[in-house]
This record gives structure tokens, sequence and C-alpha cells, in this order.
């Protein structure tokens, strides 16, 4: 595991199960389990996780295309009833919604899942909180889900999100040449690994 994440385990990231659903703490940000939020609730995110998903910024870096309003809303009821193969969070700061991260399909015999992350809010780009994001994600999968190994997808041309990755010890494990078409040019996907120690 890397330097960072042991550093995180140790330190920061605490995590706090109550009958409700599992708060992950990084420091003044809050990744709050959406499956152990009611429906009233998670309809609340619905417009916002749309307006996000389809904004320029992030549609970019995303393997899909438009999302219509239905869509989103069947996709957050559906993340919602997984409970016991998806962690999917909504990501906080000072109680502000700025994005949302999961660990998605964890398959509890082999030890492996894939990490999803995106932060819609503007101002919360470039202040490393993406780093905290997916290094807490990172040490709970490990520690609390005991899992083998976290992969993600993610396309070549988002050298921040990769140069995250890379900071938290994901590696590239393989490479599905042009596959994703955006504004005319082909990309890349990359899939990076980040195995337990």
């Amino acid at each position: 595991m890397s330097q960072i994440i042991r550093r995180l385990s140790s330190e920061e990231v605490t995590m706090k199960m109550a009958k409700v659903g599992t708060v992950l703490h990084v420091g003044e940000i809050d990744l709050c389990r959406l499956n152990s939020l009611q429906i009233s609730q998670i309809n609340k995110y619905v417009p916002l996780y749309n307006r996000w998903v389809n904004s320029p910024e992030i549609i970019e870096f995303l393997s899909g295309s438009h999302e219509t309003i239905e869509k989103t809303a069947r996709r957050l009821h559906d993340l919602r009833e997984k409970v016991d193969t998806d962690w999917t969070f909504v990501v906080k700061k000072q109680g502000v919604p700025i994005g949302f991260c999961a660990l998605n399909k964890v398959h509890a015999v082999q030890g492996y899942c894939e990490l999803e992350i995106f932060l819609g809010d503007n101002h919360s780009r470039g202040n490393k909180y993406g780093r905290k994001i997916v290094s807490s994600l990172c040490t709970f999968g490990f520690t609390h889900l005991e899992l083998r190994g976290i992969v993600l997808r993610v396309l070549e041309h988002n050298t921040a999100a990769i140069a995250c990755y890379r900071h938290c010890g994901f590696n590239e494990v393989y490479r599905y040449p042009k596959v994703h078409r955006r504004k005319g040019c082909f990309y890349d996907e990359i899939i990076m690994q980040l195995n337990a120690t």
C-alpha cells in the first residue's frame, strides 16, 4: 500500500458506523454513504448529480454521453439498492455536496472492486481533495472491506486525474486504444490498479 494511504489510515481517516449507515471523515470532507439515505434524500441529489454529470467539464472525461434526469434518478435509486456490492458516497465539504465517489462492483470472493470519483463543484477541483478522497476510499476498501485490489478506468487525456491516481499508488495495467471519441479525437481508456500489500 502506498505511503499516503498508510499515513491517512493512521492519522486522518475516521469512520463512523451508525444505524443509518456509514460516514467517512477525511479532514474537512465527509463521505456519506448513498445506500443509507432515504429515498426522499436521494431525490434531492438527482438534479445536482444530473447537472454535474452533464457539465462540459465533467462529461469530457466520462466514458458515457449526455444523461437525462430520468436516467440519473434510476442510477441513484439503483445504487441505493446495491448494499452488498456498491459503496457509493456523496462527497460533502462543510455539509455542502461537492461530488460523488464509489467503490462499486465489490466482489467478496475475488476481493476486487472499481473506484469511481468526480467532483462536480468547480471550486473543489485543484485543492487536492481528489487525493484525500481516493486515499480514504482505498483505506476503507482494504481495511474494512478486506479487498485485495482496487481498479479504476480513466481516459488518457484526463491528466489531472491520472496524476492524482498515480500519487495514490495506482499503476497502469491495461489500455484500450482509441475507444472513446471526444470532440473529434479518439482517446485510450486506461485501466489502473492498486493492490493491498
